[in-house]
């Protein structure tokens, strides 16, 4: 992200709330997977010593991608609400 599109987000998130509260995910659910993501840990091979993430996503998650898709649903539903109030079309019709 550029430095103008991060503020973009932030304040974005600062006006309308976590993207999980703006779907009405229960917050239970939300716990659960913030807790899955918290502390994370890994160990090298051969070592004793463990270590453990201040933040971010565990790698090989299985809700990564349910969470990316989530979060890229909502960015796309303001896309569409922004274009729609300027005038511009974000329908396409096709025949299947």
């Amino acid at each position: 992200l550029t430095s103008v599109q991060a503020a973009w987000v932030l304040e974005y998130l600062n006006e309308h709330g976590p993207a999980f509260k703006q779907m009405n995910v229960p917050e239970k659910l939300t716990a659960l997977i913030c807790a899955l993501h918290s502390k994370s840990w890994f160990q090298v091979e051969g070592s004793t010593t463990f270590g453990v993430t201040a933040a971010g996503g565990r790698q090989g998650c299985k809700l990564g991608a349910s969470i990316f898709n989530c979060c890229y649903a909502l960015a796309l539903v303001q896309l569409i609400s922004a274009l729609s109030a300027e005038g511009i079309v974000t329908r396409l019709h096709y025949q299947s």
